[in-house]
């Protein structure tokens, strides 16, 4: 399980290999993040990413960092467990 600056660093340079637009892109947590993009509509040859913060606290505070640079979301997701980190890049057919 990865520390904040990890996760930000990991997630900082997926955007930016997909093209660095934060708004073009949603961010959230999750238990289990495999099943989360898919119930957002994310394909398996979707550009999507994901990856495991080392607490929930942690997930929280990076899914608020990229929230605040710009990216899609709803913020106060996941639970208590949600330590995953996932972030997709939006296409017509993903929701939101």
């Amino acid at each position: 399980m990865a520390t904040e600056e990890e996760v930000k660093g990991y997630i900082r340079r997926f955007i930016e290999d997909k093209g660095g637009v934060h708004k073009d892109f949603c961010i959230g947590i999750s238990t289990s993040p495999p099943t989360r993009l898919s119930q957002h509509g994310v394909r398996e040859d979707d550009d999507s990413y994901y990856t495991y913060a080392s607490t929930s606290e942690v997930a929280r505070r990076v899914e608020q960092h990229f929230l605040d640079l710009g990216c899609k979301g709803g913020g106060g997701g996941g639970d208590e467990d949600s330590t995953g980190v996932y972030v997709y890049k939006r296409n017509d057919h993903t929701e939101p």
